[in-house]
């Protein structure tokens, strides 16, 4: 496990593919499977006329449909953004002990980013300068400003459901979320828009996290000290953020 190898190296390595794996098989599979809720839920809804607002005020008529549609598109982008700042993980600082690689066996780092490849089914590879991979902690600074963007938009459409859902009587009630649980032992029949609640709370979460993050990357000096603070918090940010997702989307409108 450490024969002939740094911790300087190999800890953000480790942090680079956990990432990779995490995105693949929580985050990018409830992306997916959110916007094709929302997309069949356009098509449901296309008939559909409600009043567009600005402001809060009412502007001009839009379609349901559409008011869903737009919500898949923004989060394809995000899907799209957060792939591309995944090929930064990508690159492996792997064959270099705090700036000298003369205790590494000659092809160390281009056989090992191979068999890590091939083990791990990732398109990883030798990064150009070994010692900018291992001092610098942008790559990881770059997905979790995408998953804190994702967040943001996340927050919105939440937020957006529930003032959509607001009333019955004294709100617009242009929906009707699914009730999950009941809202009140004294008031019968009252359902709160939970799920779109616990949306806003995880990815406050998330923003949190990416704060977290930001500032541990650019508190080291010489070497990655708060590795461990940005492992947790990337990969926690992107599992509770899947989980979530993944639920928001099982949810019938």
């Amino acid at each position: 496990m450490n024969y002939g190898q740094s911790t300087n190296d190999v800890i953000p390595t480790a942090i680079r593919i956990g990432g990779l794996l995490a995105l693949e098989r929580t985050l990018h599979p409830a992306l997916c499977q959110a916007i094709a809720g929302l997309e069949s839920k356009a098509e449901e809804f296309q008939d559909i006329v409600r009043s567009g607002r600005t402001h809060l005020q009412d502007a001009v008529p839009v379609r349901l449909g559409e008011t869903f549609r737009a919500w898949a598109q923004i989060l394809a982008e995000h899907l799209q953004r957060l792939k591309a700042a995944s090929e930064d993980l990508t690159r492996l600082g792997l064959g270099r002990a705090a700036g000298n690689r003369a205790e590494y066996p000659s092809q160390y780092r281009d056989r090992v980013s191979q068999l890590l490849a091939q083990l791990t089914n990732q398109p990883l590879k030798p990064a150009s300068h070994l010692m900018a991979a291992m001092q610098s902690m942008a790559p990881f600074v770059h997905v979790s400003e995408c998953l804190r963007n994702l967040a943001q938009d996340c927050i919105k459409i939440s937020h957006d459901l529930r003032l959509m859902d607001s009333g019955p009587k004294t709100g617009l009630k242009e929906i009707q979320l699914p009730p999950v649980q009941p809202g009140s032992s004294i008031m019968p029949g009252k359902y709160n828009p939970v799920i779109a609640e616990m949306t806003s709370m995880v990815c406050f979460q998330v923003i949190g996290y990416d704060a977290t993050i930001a500032l541990a990357a650019q508190a080291s000096i010489g070497t990655q000290r708060d590795d461990a603070l940005v492992a947790y918090n990337l990969i926690h940010s992107i599992e509770i953020l899947g989980n979530d997702l993944k639920t928001l989307a099982l949810l019938p409108a």
